[in-house]
């Protein structure tokens, strides 16, 4: 497989992640993660099985850029899930409170 194409797949396997997350969908993002994971491996396999000195400052240097965007697009969306994580436990805080507010409620009524 050229590099480009696998580029190409690891970027529409992140493009599908991404989406996933944003809906709030995150079921198959384990599997999806995966699957990227093992093309990243077989892309570092194919950048170091290149043996033309020109050729493989070219694509050392286009794996670098890849693997940079990469990163960079997960560090976004490892904010944007901290965000979501912290936002659920602000309105899990303030269902206990409510419920707590009603036991108070219901103890001192039925009492």
């Amino acid at each position: 497989m050229l590099l480009e194409q696998f580029y190409q797949e690891i970027n529409q396997l992140s493009d599908k992640v991404e989406a996933l997350i944003e809906s709030k969908n995150e079921q198959e993002c384990p599997e999806l993660l995966s699957k990227r994971q093992a093309l990243l491996e077989q892309l570092a396999d194919q950048v170091a099985l290149i043996t033309d000195v020109e050729q493989a400052q070219v694509s050392n240097h286009s794996y670098q850029l890849f693997l940079r965007s990469i990163v960079a697009r997960d560090d976004k969306y490892t904010s944007f899930i901290k965000q979501q994580t912290e936002e659920l436990k602000v309105e899990r805080k303030k269902q206990m409170k409510g419920r707590k507010a009603v036991k108070a409620y219901h103890d001192y009524r039925y009492d």
